[in-house]
């Protein structure tokens, strides 16, 4: 889903349709400050699990005069004093540069923040965001988006697989925001119990190869998914598919009979077929950045833009008999 979205109603709303097909649940462009009405405070965790005030979370975020830094420790990109831009979700009517800002890390403990939506979604449904990973280009710069599904809200999960006994839950995945050579990308099942199922798990598929990179995760610079020109725009010159970096990614994940699809850019990532539907009761979408390691870095930050929850159960009038 590319381009500006035709929105009717009043923006961070739910919008449910009794009996429809594809009805939009919610729909939250963190505009101003009260989009936080939609979520739970944000909260902080370190690597451990424990509590944490190390980051900043700030809905209504104007990004439009942010810019890609000159080139720091970690090289050239070929895209400094690249201007943010639009997120390529945002629906008519709602301001085109405004977003929810979070960064971690910025004493030199690993961190993250992390919050959750209010409302609860279950049955048949997609969750999408448009994300996007402002990177200095200095040390401690692997820092990285999460984003979950069907969580209960109380666990809050430190998706790593360096820190992965933290208790979690729902379905989740996230991206390296910088470069990795082996897991730009993973999924994750969690476990309320501690220890969380990585890729590689019986039902687990990448949709261009049937095992991926190994358990940890999928390197983006094998794949065939995204080769810099079928819709990756990562804003890169060097090996193409980094993850999130410099350019804005839309991450949508939907879980419809047990089975949960990751998608970016419009393009099926991965799918994974849950032996025992686990989460299938659903709850909320969870939204997170976080930073596995203790390097602070006080350049870097995320941006968010654009959740939309939608119901996929099929319309009861999809049913009705043709006429004779």
């Amino acid at each position: 889903m590319t381009g500006r979205n035709v929105f009717f109603g009043t923006l961070a709303a739910s919008v449910l349709a009794a009996g429809s097909s594809s009805a939009q649940l919610l729909i939250e462009t963190f505009d101003t400050a009260g989009s936080s009405a939609t979520f739970t405070a944000p909260a902080g965790t370190d690597t451990t699990g424990a509590a944490s005030t190390d980051f900043t979370a700030e809905f209504g975020y104007d990004y439009s005069a942010d810019a890609v830094p000159a080139s720091g420790s970690s090289g050239g990109d070929g895209v400094f004093g690249q201007l943010v831009g639009e997120a390529p979700n945002t629906p008519i009517g709602a301001a085109a540069t405004r977003g929810y800002r979070t960064s971690v890390n910025l004493t030199g403990t690993g961190s993250s923040v992390v919050i959750f939506t209010t409302a609860d979604f279950s049955g048949d449904y997609e969750a999408q965001v448009d994300v996007y990973y402002m990177h200095d280009q200095n040390s401690g710069s692997t820092e990285d988006p999460t984003f979950a599904i069907a969580t209960s809200g109380t666990l809050v999960p430190f998706y790593d697989t360096f820190f992965n006994s933290i208790p979690s839950d729902g379905y989740g995945m996230k991206t390296h925001g910088d470069i990795d050579t082996v897991t730009d990308w993973h999924f994750f099942e969690g476990n309320p119990a501690g220890g969380i199922t990585t890729t590689g798990v019986t039902g687990l598929t990448w949709a261009d190869s049937p095992t991926g990179d190994g358990a940890t995760g999928r390197d983006a610079g094998s794949t065939t998914i995204f080769d810099g020109v079928n819709g990756w725009p990562t804003g890169e010159t060097t090996t193409p598919g980094k993850a999130v970096r410099y350019a804005w990614t839309e991450v949508r994940m939907s879980h419809v009979g047990g089975v949960v699809s990751l998608y970016l850019n419009d393009a099926l990532v991965a799918t994974y077929n849950d032996p025992d539907d686990t989460f299938s009761a659903g709850g909320k979408v969870m939204l997170s950045h976080e930073d596995s390691f203790d390097g602070a870095n006080t350049g870097n930050f995320m941006l968010f833009d654009n959740l939309i929850v939608t119901d996929l159960t099929p319309s009861s009038a999809s049913n009705w008999p043709l006429y004779e």
